[in-house]
């Protein structure tokens, strides 16, 4: 089998995959319902791609020296070793962050 047809046929089995967290269509759309009053978008992320709430932090974009002073995570700048609070949360993927004790650490969120 040639492998455009290989990768075309696990994308569509993808597709119809149920919630990975056992959740009913009832139930996602209700969180939908409530993501989306609160300003968030409900979107697939993680490694699972379970459909969830992504929502805007208040204090994105400002200075931090440690997680505890932002609403997600104090995204540090290796270069600079400056941090910035992280505009969205959840986070995912690989990045440099201060943790709560101010202690530059990096991190992965599946």
């Amino acid at each position: 089998m040639k492998p455009a047809v290989v990768l075309a046929a696990l994308v569509a089995l993808t597709a119809c995959q149920p919630d990975p967290f056992g959740r009913s269509n009832a139930e996602l759309r209700e969180e939908e319902r409530i993501c989306t009053a609160e300003g968030g978008i409900f979107r697939a992320g993680g490694i699972t791609g379970a459909k969830m709430c992504f929502l805007q932090t208040g204090d994105g974009g400002q200075s931090c020296r440690r997680s505890t002073e932002c609403e997600s995570a104090c995204l540090a700048s290796p270069d600079t070793g400056k941090g910035q609070c992280a505009s969205e949360r959840p986070l995912f993927g690989c990045f440099d962050m201060f943790d709560e004790n101010g202690e530059l650490t990096g991190i992965c969120v599946d």
